[in-house]
């Protein structure tokens, strides 16, 4: 779609934005018209600029750091936590309800699942 220049491209008193306007207007069907400030979005872009040479000298820092601390020997210690999982009474007693419902093994396959898991061995009545 090549188009010889017209008085539009050689008119040195018009503006370079409106020829471009002009020129996306006749290409596009459906073009949107947006106007903004350069100033502001050179405002705007300085400071995203500032903040990415921030985070990229930030992210460099810590780069330095961690080579610096790669280099030097690590060594690896397991500490134990002692823990307790337990329950409340009322959870106590309602489990044990539910095994003494469940308690044949005839019935429910619920209950021979119960019976053989060594994890509740300790709530059988």
């Amino acid at each position: 779609m090549d188009e010889e220049p017209n008085d539009e491209w050689e008119n040195p008193s018009c503006d370079d934005n409106e020829v471009l306007r002009n020129y996306v207007m006749r290409c596009c069907v459906k073009a949107i018209k947006i106007e903004n400030d350069v100033k502001d979005l050179q405002e705007e872009l300085r400071e995203l600029h500032l903040a990415h040479k921030n985070n990229l000298m930030m992210l460099t820092n810590i780069v330095k750091d961690l080579e610096k601390n790669a280099t030097q020997k690590s060594q690896k210690v397991f500490v134990h936590v002692p823990s307790e999982i337990a329950a409340h009474e009322v959870e106590e007693i309602g489990v044990e309800h539910l095994l003494r419902d469940v308690k044949d093994t005839t019935i429910s396959t619920l209950a021979t699942k119960v019976s053989f898991n060594p994890y509740f061995k300790s709530f059988h009545v």
